[in-house]
């Protein structure tokens, strides 16, 4: 296994690659970074799960789950803060390719592919983020299950890569409360649940369930 699999890092000629990238492994539950320790460089999946979770006074946030090819608290890599929530191996194995920051940042500045390639993530980062909590804020959870399979229909294609477990925890909500969501959704012909995964079998339907919500 070697870094150079994910597409970001295929910007990078083969010995920077190979030189500047470190694969580091972990098991489930295992924490790869903390919230609050110094941001150290450029986080990339290569395989498994990583869940970020941000711990505000006496709760916990979950800030989604990000998996192969997927870069991690990005942000940190430019602005040089701490991390802003905690990093936790969702599956065995988690593999990550890690980067120093000034190396990375280096690459950035100095190759145009590697800068638009990190840039394009970011965008879709970004526009991703937007669409989850943008538009989920304080609606009815069913709302807010509908949004977030659309949006990440469009980040991953089909089927999403992520069940009703995962599916519940980006939401913060019970698994029993989103399973029984699902099934409504299955029955109306919009999806198809399989094991880990979620088949969107009508993305036209999931958008019209969002019309029966009035606007706010």
């Amino acid at each position: 296994m070697d870094c150079s699999a994910i597409p970001l890092l295929q910007a990078l000629p083969a010995e920077a690659a190979d030189r500047d990238c470190q694969l580091r492994y972990y098991c489930k539950g295992d924490v790869i970074f903390a919230q609050g320790e110094p941001a150290t460089g450029l986080w990339v999946i290569v395989k498994g799960q990583v869940t970020l979770k941000r711990l505000t006074g006496k709760r916990t946030y979950p800030y989604g789950i990000w998996r192969q090819g997927d870069p991690i608290a990005l942000l940190t890599l430019f602005d040089g803060r701490p991390y802003p929530a905690s990093a936790w191996a969702r599956t065995t194995p988690t593999v990550c390719c890690w980067m120093a920051r000034d190396v990375a940042l280096h690459h950035f500045l100095s190759n145009p592919d590697f800068a638009l390639a990190l840039n394009h993530l970011m965008a879709v980062r970004l526009q991703l983020l937007l669409e989850i909590l943008g538009d989920t804020g304080g609606r009815p959870l069913a709302l807010q299950l509908a949004i977030l399979l659309l949006a990440l229909h469009q980040r991953y294609g089909n089927p999403v890569p992520f069940g009703r477990k995962d599916l519940a925890h980006m939401l913060g909500a019970r698994p029993e409360t989103v399973g029984r969501l699902l099934e409504t959704l299955e029955q109306a012909g919009c999806i198809s649940k399989r094991h880990g995964s979620t088949l969107i079998r009508d993305a036209a339907c999931l958008a019209q369930r969002l019309q029966s919500f009035p606007s706010t």
